[in-house]
């Protein structure tokens, strides 16, 4: 799941940087660079999902086995704690980075627009 997003957001950044800055991205954008960028990202993607690995486990309830994350005490916290990070790393972070670097994008290409005399 981290893979995909954060590979998204770093696709919208790679593209932001494209357009707004096409010098810098002559020394930003090359092979090397992007499969470091892929390491890091599953890397960081990997991490994130250590929690789950280490708290993961199995409960039985009325001959019905189910896989859950077993949190220590006090659990409601804990929980609470852990779909906010996931909510907060995995959506809200990605988002904004997104949207940003998107509505960047839309702004340079106006101003360029503009001094090109175009009007459409």
């Amino acid at each position: 799941m981290f893979t995909s997003i954060f590979t998204l957001t770093m696709m919208s950044v790679d593209r932001y940087v494209a357009v707004c800055h096409p010098v810098k991205a002559l020394d930003f954008r090359t092979p090397i660079k992007a499969k470091m960028i892929n390491v890091c990202i599953w890397i960081l993607s990997s991490a994130a999902g250590i929690p789950a690995f280490v708290l993961g486990g199995t409960q039985t309830n009325s001959d019905i086995t189910e896989c859950a994350l077993q949190f220590p005490e006090p659990y409601g916290y804990w929980d609470t704690m852990m779909k906010i990070c996931v909510f907060v790393f995995a959506f809200v972070v990605p988002v904004l980075i997104i949207t940003v670097c998107y509505s960047l994008m839309v702004l340079r290409l106006k101003s360029v627009r503009m001094l090109s005399g175009s009007q459409e």
